[in-house]
């Protein structure tokens, strides 16, 4: 069975992103309403499972095994993750030093390719 889902999740910041913080052009200290900011995660998860057969192999019946898996993020940092969404809010971190997507923009809805191979740090063309 091969499965290939995306998940789309609205997140905003949590309430520590509501304190001031200095501002990237040198003007004092800004206070960014973080509970209107909405930033989307763009998940693409492609699963294969495999059905063995009970009478060939000692496995439970009908419960199938992970043959492959794999998954693509967009709009996500691009520092290494911790395993958990980490999205951008690009404008809460304006000047902080975080890298930014420096590779291709995508579709994240485009189904016409395969996922890539590659873990690029990229961007969506749309949310």
């Amino acid at each position: 069975m091969h499965a290939d889902v995306t998940f789309v999740y609205a997140l905003r910041p949590g309430p520590e992103a509501a304190e001031p913080v200095p501002d990237p052009n040198g003007g004092g200290y800004v206070r960014v309403d973080a509970f209107r900011l909405v930033d989307r995660e763009i998940v693409r998860r492609v699963q294969d499972f495999r059905f063995s057969d009970p009478e060939r192999y000692r496995v439970t019946p009908g419960r199938p095994a992970v043959a492959g898996s794999r998954s693509e993020f967009d709009d996500n940092r691009c520092e290494p993750g911790c395993g958990y969404l980490q999205p951008q809010f690009l404008s809460l971190r304006a000047g902080a030093g975080d890298q930014v997507a420096t590779g291709p923009a995508t579709d994240p809805y485009d189904r016409t390719e395969p996922l890539p191979d590659t873990l690029e740090c990229r961007s969506a063309t749309r949310t």
